[in-house]
């Protein structure tokens, strides 16, 4: 399936973290040269700094380049995904059965075919070892495809005369914390949320 994709994809979950893979699972993204995406559980399971990661998977809710990359692929391999109804979109993911490889922590699904009784590490690094490194080229994303975010006025945030405390300053918004937030180098930082509006607001 691998040899024949004209679109072959990676997409990594929550399980890379939870068997220790991500190491591993760099290599082959980098041996195999795919693009990556990871579901919602899976966030920062790959360094999210690498220039094959191309951004969280959400279905209908997240990023149209990274929901068409993953929907379009005719060879989606999933390691260590908990599909879910959030990480889905609430169910509109559109992967196609037929372009699937799963790799769960006690077997792996290819198409309509379940094998159980393989363990997540040992598929992975059978992959790592025997899979022919990729001469095709090599994705590389330069930060999220999602448009930079301005000021809803247009105006820059901040103190209109002085402190910007007060009567007189401009009012501070979402879209300019998340601007701000999105200069830090995310190979470097990481964030965390709590539940509700802001979890949202950070994915």
């Amino acid at each position: 399936m691998l040899a024949a994709a004209q679109r072959p994809t990676l997409y990594v979950g929550a399980g890379l973290r939870r068997h220790g893979l991500t190491e591993l699972v760099v290599r082959l993204a980098e041996r195999l040269r795919l693009a990556v995406a990871t579901d919602v559980l899976g966030i920062a399971a790959i360094p999210e700094g690498h220039p094959q990661f191309a951004g969280v998977y959400m279905g209908a809710l997240g990023d149209p380049a990274v929901r068409e990359m993953l929907d379009g692929s005719d060879c989606v391999i999933g390691i260590g995904v908990v599909r879910t109804d959030l990480g889905t979109g609430f169910w509109t993911e559109r992967i196609n059965p037929k372009s699937r490889i799963l790799i769960d922590p006690d077997g792996v699904r290819v198409r309509f075919y379940r094998y159980d009784g393989l363990a997540i590490r040992q598929v992975v690094e059978a992959l790592v070892d025997r899979l022919p490194a990729s001469d095709r080229w090599i994705p590389r994303f330069s930060g999220s495809s999602v448009p930079q975010l301005q000021p809803v006025d247009g105006e820059s945030s901040g103190a209109s005369s002085g402190s910007g405390i007060g009567p007189d300053a401009t009012l501070l918004r979402v879209a300019d914390i998340l601007a701000a937030l999105k200069r830090f180098d995310p190979a470097r930082y990481s964030f965390t949320a709590d539940v509700g509006d802001s979890w949202f607001i950070a994915l």
